[in-house]
């Protein structure tokens, strides 16, 4: 989820997050399939994406 993903889809997976009626067909279209992506966003797993941000954040450019 960190290595394979940019930084910028790990920001709009957490903004999904904050969406109400945000659903996995929200997600772009490469992690739709991606069962851990899913379930971040359907169990508005906050923490875990914040710290996913910050993971990739840390990695060396």
């Amino acid at each position: 989820m960190v290595y394979g993903n940019t930084l910028s889809f790990l920001q709009r997976l957490r903004q999904l997050v904050d969406v109400e009626e945000a659903r996995t067909v929200d997600l772009p279209a490469g992690m739709q399939t991606n069962a851990f992506a899913r379930h971040l966003l359907e169990a508005k797993c906050v923490e875990v994406i914040d710290y996913l941000v910050f993971a990739k954040q840390c990695e060396p450019t």
